[in-house]
């Protein structure tokens, strides 16, 4: 099991709770600049924004895995951050990060990226765990190489061709 909270020194992960689902839908879900490379695209309505939280939730009942939110240790919320089997069902992890464009460009996914992986290594003792990239995500593809990830190839996963970048248990 994967702690229920993470923090490091300028953040704090945990799960969305139900009234901060307007802040996902407001800040992420809604947002077709954040939700570019995103298979799910963007979400239609507060309810859609729902939903998948409720999916999330769902899943980490199960699992202890899962997408949580990330805010500043003094409160605003950024994001979202965790590691989770690819696509919720499939055996191998993905480390995923999605941020509002107000915390774009200030080190916080690779922050938030780095303490679910390695409380994910540490707790869940994986031989690796994956990050998948749409092409063209440039942001995206530097974070996995600050993380040192290292690129794997492609595959197609969220019926759509994604780069694959992976990091090894030390």
């Amino acid at each position: 099991m994967m702690p229920v909270q993470l923090t490091t020194e300028r953040l704090l992960i945990r799960p969305v709770e139900e009234g901060e689902v307007n802040l996902v839908y407001d800040q992420i879900h809604s947002d077709p600049d954040v939700m570019r490379f995103v298979p799910a695209g963007t979400a239609d309505s507060l309810e859609t924004s729902r939903a998948r939280v409720a999916r999330w939730s769902e899943y980490r009942a199960r699992t202890g895995l899962g997408p949580c939110g990330v805010w500043e240790r003094d409160g605003g919320f950024l994001g979202l951050a965790g590691v989770f089997h690819i696509a919720l069902t499939e055996p191998e992890l993905e480390v995923g990060y999605l941020f509002a464009k107000t915390a774009w460009g200030r080190g916080y996914a690779t922050e938030a990226a780095k303490a679910c992986m390695e409380a994910a290594f540490a707790e869940l003792k994986p031989d690796q765990i994956l990050a998948l990239v749409m092409p063209g995500n440039d942001a995206s593809i530097r974070v996995t190489e600050k993380l040192g990830m290292v690129p794997a190839g492609s595959a197609v996963h969220y019926e759509r061709e994604m780069l694959v970048f992976g990091s090894r248990r030390t």
